[in-house]
């Protein structure tokens, strides 16, 4: 029993001692990746970065220390932090600092082990012309003994695992990549393309993302066979480099029709990652940046079964795109629709229907919905039939700036477009407000109407 009274303590202390050092490790996580800007915290500000981390990652925000916490920071990921900024919106930019030059060079300054120079070469060069066909630049390998715009190096970072690359953001042109990893280009160990395209986008100006299916995720999840870039990867680059693809205003299509009039029926983001404008039984492709890449074609062809004049549309976080027109609703996977019409009233209780709008904002990640005066908001990450909150409808004038009676809108990375008429009004998500100097013209500004 005395034995026992004596060791009692001791083992409170060991757990003590273990549970200090555990929580000083999660700190320097925390302040390493931006979370923390000190590595001494009060609990109240651990719970708080611990929530920031879990809410960004995709997990439930509860600010405690768990065993799923934990496997996370476990795994192999970017050594760049995820910056504060990047953690209000999916896509993000570093300091939207991007190269002016639209032909790149890049050379090896080094190699890693177990894999021979020529099979590297090939998935950088992949992995690269996977930006490329949305920034409208190419990319050039040189000798390590030429000037390069980007040197690419293998050395040890900090061991195996955790951090296993790092990039700086335009124009320093650096990308690191752990020589202390097991490099593969399938199966076991880490996949070189994977790692490749993430750390290019960096080098090209992006941050990370909260999207698990994006490349500029910062987390290495295992080989995927599929990788590549996803939707907000895309949109993120085309947005970031919309200069570069300035002088491609003059349209692949033909905008006779949006030019003439430039009232438009909805406007929305395609799982493909291309903004759709359709009016009457037409629809016009864009890239996010607005620049028209193809079009007039007929909504049949593209959504058999969708009739014309649509009211509104958005694409979920699933990537399912629901159509609405009068009393009834359409879903489509892809091109390809999915079940019966339904009626909106059976899918949200409380939205009226021949709605002007519904889009998923990016201030808070819920879908919306517009019609005359009012709007309401419904949670978008919740199935079908979940009550819209009792608070709505709520008058359109808290969108400071924004008409009533409008005829489209979409939320594209940090801004919303709503559309009335021959004009457009872009908000600022940010600060909630329509921009200065808006509304302009449909036709003159988006549709590149002369």
């Amino acid at each position: 029993m005395n034995y026992l009274a004596y060791l009692f303590p001791v083992l409170f202390q060991i757990q003590n001692q273990t549970d200090n050092m555990n929580k000083s490790m999660v700190m320097n996580y925390l302040h390493d990746f931006g979370y923390l800007p000190i590595t001494k915290a009060t609990d109240n500000e651990m719970k708080a970065a611990l929530q920031d981390y879990q809410y960004f990652i995709g997990m439930k925000p509860t600010g405690e220390m768990d065993n799923e916490t934990m496997d996370m920071m476990l795994r192999p990921r970017c050594g760049k932090p995820d910056e504060e900024k990047e953690r209000t919106k999916r896509y993000t930019f570093l300091g939207n600092s991007t190269w002016a030059k639209k032909d790149l060079l890049y050379r090896f300054d080094s190699y890693p082990l177990g894999i021979n120079s020529n099979d590297v070469h090939a998935e950088f060069k992949r992995a690269f012309n996977a930006w490329a066909k949305y920034v409208k630049m190419s990319f050039k390998l040189v000798q390590n003994t030429e000037t390069s715009d980007i040197s690419i190096n293998f050395r040890s970072l900090d061991g195996e695992g955790r951090s296993i690359g790092y990039a700086l953001h335009p124009t320093h042109g650096v990308v690191i990549l752990d020589k202390d990893e097991t490099w593969t280009m399938e199966g076991e160990g880490v996949n070189l393309f994977q790692i490749a395209i993430h750390e290019i986008g960096h080098s090209l100006g992006l941050g990370h993302s909260s999207k698990r299916s994006s490349v500029m995720y910062p987390y290495y999840l295992g080989y995927n066979r599929n990788a590549g870039l996803d939707i907000d990867d895309i949109k993120g680059i085309t947005t970031l480099y919309a200069s570069h693809t300035s002088d491609a205003r003059s349209p692949k299509g033909d905008n006779t029709e949006l030019c003439r009039d430039p009232k438009i029926d909805t406007i929305f983001t395609a799982p493909d990652g291309y903004v759709y404008v359709l009016k009457n039984n037409q629809y016009w492709k864009f890239l996010p940046n607005f620049v028209m890449v193809d079009g007039p074609d007929l909504i049949q062809n593209r959504w058999p079964g969708l009739p014309s004049k649509i009211d509104a549309a958005f694409t979920s976080w699933n990537n399912v795109t629901i159509f609405y027109k009068g009393l009834y609703m359409w879903k489509y996977v892809l091109n390809k629709q999915f079940g019966e019409p339904k009626l909106i009233e059976d899918g949200y209780d409380k939205v009226p229907s021949h709605i002007d709008a519904a889009f998923i904002w990016s201030g808070t990640g819920h879908l919306y919905f517009f019609r005359g005066d009012k709007y309401w908001m419904y949670n978008s990450y919740k199935p079908l039939g979940m009550r819209v909150k009792y608070i709505f409808p709520l008058p359109i004038w808290y969108w400071n700036g924004v008409p009533n009676n409008i005829n489209a809108a979409t939320s594209i990375g940090g801004d919303t477009y709503f559309f009335k008429g021959r004009y457009y009004y872009k908000y600022d998500s940010m600060n909630r407000m329509v921009y200065a100097g808006y509304p302009r013209s449909t036709a003159k500004n988006l549709f590149g109407c002369t």
